[in-house]
């Protein structure tokens, strides 16, 4: 389980820089926007379907809206409540 924790880890930092470096890049602010808007949408399309597959090669499969549930309730218990 470390090693699934460095890797999130690692994931976000190279996540975090990327952000961090269209933000700073010389651009109008409405393409750097797109530009994070359209990573963000394509790495988590990515992370879905690698979640779906992972699923499917334990004998799990689940239609594309209960893929999404599961994704939200994952989402969910993984944010820290804002009480």
């Amino acid at each position: 389980m470390k090693n699934v924790g460095l890797l999130i880890a690692f994931a976000g930092g190279a996540v975090a820089g990327a952000v961090i470096g269209l933000m700073l890049a010389p651009d109008k602010g409405e393409n750097t926007r797109n530009k994070v808007y359209e990573f963000a949408h394509d790495t988590g399309h990515q992370a879905k379907m690698k979640l779906k597959d992972f699923l499917e090669s334990h004998g799990i499969k689940l239609e594309c809206c209960q893929l999404d549930n599961l994704v939200d309730e994952l989402i969910e218990k993984d944010t820290p409540s804002q009480k």
